[in-house]
């Protein structure tokens, strides 16, 4: 497996993987938004020259890295491919001065925040109706 930045050609791929694992998947114009965005911070994994998972964060200007989205697809799940992604995304963070992580989560996805907890992120907040189905998010934080 390997970690490398997202160009446009990986868009079909990561549209896929999104829609194949979010019931409220981010949109085609969201993910060329955030590409544009900060594109150092928009990373794919690949297996085989196939793209199998992507992570993407934006900086803000209190030096905290929103982690926008982070997918596997489902074929290729709890072989480390998400925690590769994090990994690499939290480093090159910290090498350009961010302090903190922050992320949302679906209350109910307890997978992801037994993942995140595992990463050292820790519950801070809850949003109500966050979720268009009106499901609260959980506000992970991790210090870097």
């Amino acid at each position: 497996m390997r970690v490398r930045r997202y160009t446009p050609k990986d868009e079909f791929d990561v549209i896929s993987i999104e829609f194949l694992s979010f019931k409220d998947p981010f949109s085609h114009k969201g993910f060329i938004t955030l590409y544009y965005t900060y594109p150092e911070g928009f990373l794919v994994a690949e297996v085989n020259d196939k793209v199998v998972g992507y992570i993407a964060g934006i900086p803000d200007k209190s030096k905290q890295l929103h982690i926008v989205s982070i997918a596997v697809n489902p074929e290729y799940r709890h072989k480390g491919i998400a925690t590769k992604l994090l990994t690499e995304l939290i480093h090159h963070s910290k090498k350009v001065g961010m302090e903190k992580a922050v992320l949302e989560v679906r209350e109910s996805n307890r997978v992801a925040i037994a993942f995140y907890i595992k990463h050292g992120f820790e519950i801070k907040s809850r949003i109500e109706s966050y979720y268009s189905d009106g499901e609260d998010a959980l506000v992970m934080v991790k210090n870097l």
